[in-house]
C-alpha cells in the first residue's frame, strides 16, 4: 500500500509538472506570421487605431519577433515582404523618415536573403518606387528598376519596371524645366563649398566678372522653389562676401557668388539629388613649418575625421544573414575613435556617431570645414559574386577598371553606366573651372597613405585571419572629391561573403579592423614626422 501511494505521488507530480510546464497550445510558423498579418488588417479596419502609429508600430513588432523567432523558416522571405509593406504604409500616413528607411532595409533584407523568393522581383520594384515617388531620388529607382529587369526578365514586375523606365527616360528627353530645391554652404576663411540643389538634370555655364569681382552661374531651364525668391545668404568668411539666387530670366535661375578674395574654385556635379557644388580657396599663406608645442605634434597633424559610411535611410550593402554595412563602420568608426583618443594626441571627428543620413558631399565639407589633416572613409564591399572577398583601399582618381568603378558607383549609389559618364562629365566640369585634380586632393599623399593603411590591415589580420589583399586602387568616389587633405575609403571586407559577414558580426574582427587601420594612420604620420624632420635638416 506504501508502494503504491509513492507511486501514485510521482505519477500525480509529473502529471502537475507537465501540465504546468507545458503550453496551453503551440503556433506554427505559419500560425504566427498570420497573427502578425490579422494585427495589420484589424489596425487598418479600426478609425481609431489607423490614426495611432503606436497601433502600427505594435503590428510591426509581431513581425519583427516572428523573424527572429523563425529565421530561415519558409515564412521569412513573407515575413520580410510584409514588414516591408507595413513600414511605408506607415511612411505614407505619418510621414516618418525612418519608417520610410525601416521600408528600405526590409525589402533589402529580403533581396540578399532569398533573391530566388517569387516575393523579390517586387520587393525590388516597391524599392525603385519608393526612391522614384517618395524620396525622389530617380537615378537610384532607376538602379533598382534595371535590377528586376536583368534579374527576373519575363516577370509581371520587369514589365512594370521597363514600364517605368521608359517613361523616367522619355520624361528626361523632354524640354522640361528643372527647379532649384535648395541652396546650402559651409565655410571657413580657408575654404567654401556652395550646393545648389535640384529635382532633376540640369545644364549650366558660368562667368567671373570683375568691378564688383563676382562668379555667376547661369542654370538653363530653370526656376526657383518657392522657399529661394530672392534669397540671399550673407557668408563674409573672408572668400565670398554673399550668395545671391534669383530668376534671370523666365527659364534662367542665375546664382551670384559675390567674392572677397579667393585663390581658385571649381564647380563639379554630383547625383541623388542631382546637384552642383562649387568649392572655393581662399588666398592661401605662406607654409609654416609647425611650432613644436604640447597642442601640435611632431608630425604636424592636429585632426582627423573619420567617416563611417553610409546611415539613416540608407543600409549600405546587406548581407545575407541580414547583416548591414551602416551598422558594421560605424561600431568600427567608434572603435577606432577611442582608440586614437587614447593612443595619440590627436583630435577626431566622425561625421556621424549615430543611426543618421549625411549626403555625401557633406561628408567632405565636414572635414574641409573642420580643416583636418586627414579623411579616412569606412565602408564594407560587396558584389554579386558571393565568393569575392578580401581587403582594399582606394584613394580619388579617374579609372578605366570596371571592377573600381563598379565599387566606386555602388558607393556613389548610381550605376556603372552612369559611373563611367559622370567620371566623363567630371572630367568636363574640371576643365570648366580651376584647379588642379592631383594638387587640390593632394594625390600622392592619398596614394601613400592608402597603401600605409592597406598593409596595416594586412599585415595585423593575416596571423589571425585568412585575408586576401586587393591592394589600392583608385576611382572616382563623390566623398573624396573636393578633399582639401589626404583622403581614403576603405574596403575592410565583403559583407556579401559568407566567411566574411561572419566575421564582421563578430566583435573581435571589428576591434581588430579598427586596430589595424590605426596601425596604417600612425604608420602614415610616422612618414610624415620623418619627413619633417628630414626638411629641417635639409634646409639648414
Amino acid at each position: 500500500m506504501e508502494f503504491l501511494s509513492k507511486k501514485t505521488l510521482i505519477l500525480l507530480v509529473t502529471f502537475f509538472i507537465i501540465v504546468v510546464c507545458t503550453p496551453a497550445s503551440y503556433a506554427s510558423p505559419k500560425e504566427e506570421l498570420k497573427k502578425a498579418e490579422q494585427c495589420v488588417s484589424a489596425t487598418k479596419k479600426s478609425k481609431k487605431e489607423k490614426r495611432d502609429r503606436a497601433s502600427w508600430l505594435k503590428c510591426a513588432e509581431e513581425f519583427k519577433k516572428f523573424i527572429k523567432n523563425n529565421p530561415k523558416s519558409n515564412y521569412e522571405a513573407r515575413a520580410l515582404f510584409n514588414l516591408g509593406n507595413l513600414y511605408i504604409d506607415i511612411y505614407h500616413l505619418f510621414n516618418g523618415r525612418e519608417d520610410v528607411g525601416n521600408a528600405l532595409s526590409n525589402y533589402s533584407s529580403l533581396i540578399e536573403k532569398y533573391p530566388k523568393s517569387h516575393h523579390t522581383p517586387e520587393a525590388y520594384y516597391r524599392k525603385g518606387e519608393i526612391y522614384f515617388i517618395d524620396l525622389k531620388e530617380t537615378n537610384r529607382a532607376l538602379q533598382e528598376f534595371e535590377k528586376v529587369t536583368t534579374r527576373y526578365p519575363g516577370t509581371d514586375f520587369a514589365r512594370k519596371s521597363a514600364e517605368r523606365i521608359s517613361a523616367i527616360e522619355t520624361e528626361r528627353k523632354k524640354d522640361r524645366t528643372v527647379t532649384v530645391r535648395d541652396l546650402k554652404h559651409n565655410s571657413t576663411k580657408k575654404y567654401t563649398r556652395i550646393v545648389v540643389e535640384f529635382d532633376g538634370p540640369f545644364e549650366y555655364e558660368y562667368n567671373r566678372i570683375k568691378e564688383p569681382d563676382r562668379i555667376f552661374f547661369d542654370f538653363k531651364k530653370s526656376r526657383i522653389g518657392e522657399d529661394l525668391q530672392k534669397k540671399t545668404i550673407p557668408i563674409g568668411d573672408g572668400i565670398l562676401k554673399s550668395v545671391r539666387i534669383g530668376q534671370f530670366s523666365p527659364e534662367v535661375v542665375r546664382v551670384v557668388l559675390d567674392l572677397d578674395s579667393i585663390e581658385n574654385f571649381r564647380a563639379f556635379s554630383m547625383e541623388n539629388p542631382e546637384r552642383l557644388v562649387i568649392d572655393i580657396s581662399g588666398i592661401s599663406k605662406p607654409d609654416i613649418q609647425p611650432q613644436i608645442t604640447k597642442e601640435t605634434p611632431l608630425y604636424g597633424i592636429r585632426r582627423i575625421v573619420i567617416d563611417p559610411g553610409h546611415g539613416g535611410h540608407d543600409p549600405g550593402a546587406i548581407g545575407k544573414r541580414g547583416l548591414e554595412e551602416k551598422e558594421i563602420v560605424l561600431d568600427i568608426a567608434k572603435k577606432l575613435n577611442g582608440l586614437i583618443k587614447k593612443d595619440m594626441d590627436v583630435e577626431v571627428i566622425l561625421t556621424r556617431d549615430s543611426d543618421i543620413f549625411i549626403p555625401l558631399d557633406e561628408r567632405t565639407a565636414i572635414a574641409n570645414t573642420k580643416e583636418a589633416d586627414l579623411f579616412l572613409s569606412i565602408h564594407a564591399n560587396a558584389s554579386p559574386n558571393p565568393n569575392a572577398k578580401g581587403i582594399e583601399t582606394y584613394f580619388l582618381n579617374y579609372t578605366t577598371d570596371d571592377e573600381a568603378n563598379r565599387v566606386a558607383a555602388r558607393e556613389n549609389q548610381i550605376s556603372l553606366k552612369r559611373q563611367k559618364e559622370i567620371q566623363r562629365a567630371f572630367q568636363t566640369d574640371l576643365e570648366k573651372t580651376f584647379g588642379d585634380l592631383e594638387r587640390d586632393v593632394k594625390r600622392d599623399e592619398s596614394l601613400r597613405f592608402a597603401h600605409m593603411v592597406q598593409n596595416s590591415m594586412i599585415d595585423n589580420l593575416h596571423s589571425s585571419y585568412n585575408v586576401t589583399n586587393h591592394g589600392v586602387k583608385h576611382a572616382l568616389f563623390y566623398v573624396l572629391v573636393g578633399a582639401k587633405m589626404p583622403s581614403i575609403l576603405a574596403e575592410i571586407s565583403f559583407i556579401s561573403n559568407h566567411e566574411e559577414e561572419r566575421r564582421l558580426a563578430s566583435s573581435l574582427y571589428r576591434q581588430k579592423i579598427a586596430e589595424s587601420l590605426l596601425a596604417g594612420i600612425k604608420n602614415y604620420l610616422s612618414y610624415k614626422s620623418t619627413a619633417i624632420t628630414k626638411s629641417k635638416t635639409d634646409g639648414n
